[in-house]
């Protein structure tokens, strides 16, 4: 049997001066499979993000143990983890998080750079690729400010798969748009997910994210249900 793509084990997160004094994650366990696309929910300030971004090598101040991509996190010094990140992890933000400067293929192109693997000979074809799977082929050129929420997302999508990962992260992913533009992007994260066998981690406070998952979880407490 293959190894689950992420293990987590009795995970905890505290954070000093929280008022309640409790920890956001408590003894929290997930297994997911390999191609599993998965939903999280909760209330704000519940600990989604935090859980996300523990998985993504963003946050390092945990207890517990935490395995991704066969990689144990806690064991990683930064050169690794940076690595572990782009080269294992896609990342999709609510705010897409793009450079307001940079033309969208600037900002796709922008994981190439940190990819030790070669990335920085990223082909225009690899580019065009990935542009036209998220429906923005003609539009490379373009800055984030002439660009529509919907298309914003699709190039930080873009983005997230140009080095093609084994995990996708996604925080809100739909927060905001509108309902229609949400619906499309929900649509491209199942096609991900079952052409491309890409696992999905979705956190979300919307019902209609969370219909799109194989699997649905709540995190109360700091526990997941």
């Amino acid at each position: 049997m293959t190894e689950p793509i992420i293990n987590i084990l009795d995970l905890g997160r505290t954070f000093e001066g929280l008022p309640s004094g409790k920890p956001v994650l408590a003894g929290l366990s997930l297994v997911v499979e390999q191609g599993d696309i998965i939903a999280i929910r909760g209330r704000s300030g519940s600990g989604k993000t935090t859980l996300l971004n523990i998985i993504g090598g963003l946050d390092g101040g945990f207890t517990g143990r935490v395995v991704v991509g066969g990689n144990d996190l806690a064991t990683l010094d930064d050169r690794r983890l940076s690595r572990f990140r782009n080269e294992t992890i896609g990342f999709v933000f609510q705010s897409f998080n793009l450079i307001e400067e940079a033309t969208c293929a600037e900002n796709v192109l922008v994981p190439a750079r940190f990819d030790r693997r070669g990335g920085n000979k990223v082909t225009g074809t690899r580019l065009g690729e990935v542009l036209d799977r998220v429906g923005l082929t003609g539009q490379d050129r373009r800055l984030p400010s002439m660009m529509s929420g919907g298309q914003r997302q699709r190039a930080a999508i873009a983005r997230a798969i140009l080095l093609q990962p084994k995990i996708l992260l996604c925080d809100e992913p739909t927060g905001n748009l509108d309902s229609e533009t949400g619906l499309r992007i929900l649509d491209l994260f199942g096609e991900l997910n079952e052409r491309d066998g890409m696992t999905v981690v979705m956190v979300t406070h919307e019902d209609r994210v969370a219909m799109r998952a194989k699997k649905v979880f709540e995190l109360v407490e700091g526990h997941l249900v």
